[in-house]
């Protein structure tokens, strides 16, 4: 009986030793690239208000639209916006010497306050993530300076570029 214990025990031995002689390791990776994105800016939950602003007497703030950012860069992102007549002004479609100028603001956590635009892109907001976010959204606001009492009548009107870039 003792035999075949030795014997027993000598086997499950040298089991072991080639087991061990013959183990290697197996690297498990997944890798989640960068990915943040402007989902929309959105002027339903204000009504007309883009589109009828007062050009004569102008506003300290009147919120436009909201922008949606879904981003899972936790070194965060910002966002940058560039006028597209290149001076930030609210320009008479018909009379192009006619204009007013405006500044914009994006809220929440992050924001650079009222900002003049121009066609080099300027900083509406940046922060810095604790968590990925899915659709945050933030208010746009315009600030609209008094155009003189002796514009002309018109349409007076700028195109905006938002621009999201991850950090």
């Amino acid at each position: 009986m003792k035999k075949l214990l030795f014997a027993l025990a000598l086997t499950i031995a040298s089991t072991a030793m080639v087991s061990r002689a013959n183990a290697a390791t197996l690297l498990l990776r997944g890798e989640i690239l960068t990915a943040c994105t402007l989902n929309s800016i959105d002027t339903s939950a204000f009504p007309g208000a883009n589109i009828n602003l007062p050009i004569l007497t102008g506003t300290a703030s009147t919120s436009v639209a909201r922008a949606s950012v879904t981003c899972n860069n936790l070194a965060g992102y910002t966002i940058d916006a560039t006028s597209g007549n290149g001076l930030g002004r609210l320009v008479n479609t018909t009379n192009p010497t006619s204009y007013t100028d405006y500044q914009l603001e994006l809220s929440g956590i992050g924001s650079s306050g009222f900002q003049s635009l121009s066609n080099i892109p300027s900083s509406l907001k940046t922060t810095a993530l604790a968590s990925p976010i899915v659709n945050e959204q933030s208010t746009i606001s315009v600030r609209v300076f008094p155009i003189a009492t002796a514009a002309a009548a018109g349409t007076y009107e700028d195109t905006v570029t938002v621009i999201l870039t991850a950090l």
